[in-house]
């Protein structure tokens, strides 16, 4: 007989022929005569037993149409689960306490206690030469027309005006002078001209001096501090001393030049003029004057000459001569 493999075993066992031989081959579908069967006796045979009958499957190949060949395909066993060890929670570690910082308290800074020192004297204030916008250590040269400023009155202290020139003609003798003039452009009396006979003016500031040493022929010294009040000009001139007489003038003579100089420090020149122009026509030259104007004392470089001599100058400035 045929087996269905969800038939009933012939076996005995209860149970379907898949379950009971569902370890053997399952691919092909065979009819099995069981030997577990009991002979079956053909009916109306007498009792003759008759061999069960073995149905096989046909080969591959056959042409034979069958039924469907099922493949048994091997147990896929069921994924196992491997348990994973429990993720500890992250544990916190306890940071230790920060303390709150310390304020330390500073000191009070008082102000600064000015502490006397005994026996300091107020420095004694020492009159500056003069005042001026350029340092000390240059010379400022001047031009022909020039004013510059010398410094306030009461801060000033003395000043040299040195003068020097060389003669072309071997009689020309030249003499320096000071006039020192009032607000009328005039000297107040004839005490207030000063040359080599009249060497200093009746208030000490102004004196006369001959020097002659390397080009420096004569100067004239000034202290700002003993100026009258009488006097607010004061002007320097050369002249040739018989000019007239002798038929000199100044395009005999040459490098005629002024320096102005601090008289505490009389190796540094402040200012200095070199006069340019030289002319037959003039006898004597106005060179500067240094004058107060405002309560300030300026330097102005003159440079103009007139045909005049020393006895025409006193004239021309008020000064009486004999």
């Amino acid at each position: 007989m045929e087996l269905n493999p969800f038939d009933i075993c012939p076996c005995g066992s209860g149970k379907i022929y898949k379950e009971c031989h569902g370890k053997k081959d399952m691919v092909k579908k065979a009819v099995i005569m069981s030997e577990h069967a009991s002979p079956v006796r053909e009916a109306g045979g007498g009792g003759q037993t008759v061999s069960p009958k073995v149905y096989r499957q046909p080969e591959v190949g056959n042409d034979t149409q069958d039924e469907p060949v099922m493949i048994q395909q091997p147990d896929i066993a069921e994924p196992v689960m491997i348990p994973q060890p429990d993720m500890a929670e992250p544990v916190m570690i306890p940071q230790p306490d920060m303390a709150e910082p310390v304020m330390i308290p500073q000191p009070d800074i008082s102000e600064p206690v000015m502490i006397p020192d005994p026996g300091i004297q107020e420095p004694t204030r020492i009159p500056q030469p003069f005042k001026r916008d350029y340092p000390a250590a240059e010379c400022v040269t001047l031009r022909k027309g020039q004013r510059v400023s010398l410094g306030m009155s009461g801060s000033l202290g003395k000043i040299r005006c040195e003068m020097g020139w060389q003669p072309q003609h071997p009689q020309c003798c030249i003499d320096v002078s000071a006039f020192l003039l009032g607000e009328s452009g005039k000297v107040p009396s004839e005490d207030w001209f000063v040359f080599y006979q009249q060497t200093i003016s009746p208030d000490g500031a102004v004196e006369f001096q001959e020097t002659n040493q390397g080009d420096i022929k004569e100067t004239i010294g000034l202290d700002f501090s003993r100026i009258s009040s009488e006097v607010h000009k004061i002007v320097f001139v050369l002249t040739i001393d018989e000019a007239f007489d002798k038929g000199l003038n100044f395009s005999m003579v040459n490098n005629v030049f002024l320096r102005v100089k601090d008289a505490n420090n009389p190796s540094q020149d402040l200012f200095s003029y070199n006069m340019e122009e030289y002319y037959a026509s003039i006898t004597s030259v106005m060179i500067c004057e240094i004058y107060r104007r405002n309560n300030e004392w300026k330097l102005h470089i003159i440079g103009n000459g007139v045909n005049k001599d020393l006895a025409g100058l006193c004239e021309l400035y008020g000064v009486e001569t004999e």
